[in-house]
């Protein structure tokens, strides 16, 4: 598991999750549903994450667990 360090624009980085490109991760908001994500990048020691839906409401030091899959395209 890793937890969100800070969001600039519709970036989130993130201290962890172990993760690889592509991979789907989720993030917990306190009283909504998980956000899913999209690991984007990597940046010295921080995961860069785009999520799906709507980022209002995510801060610093919410939880985010990795999925172990990759986005898939149907």
């Amino acid at each position: 598991e890793g937890s969100v360090k800070r969001v600039t624009g519709q970036i989130i980085e993130a201290a962890g999750p172990v993760s690889d490109l592509g991979e789907l991760c989720e993030i917990f908001i306190p009283d909504r549903d998980p956000i899913r994500a999209e690991v984007v990048g990597f940046k010295d020691d921080a995961v860069l994450l785009m999520a799906y839906d709507s980022i209002n409401g995510i801060a610093p030091g919410h939880r985010i667990r990795a999925l172990g899959a990759p986005v898939r395209v149907h």
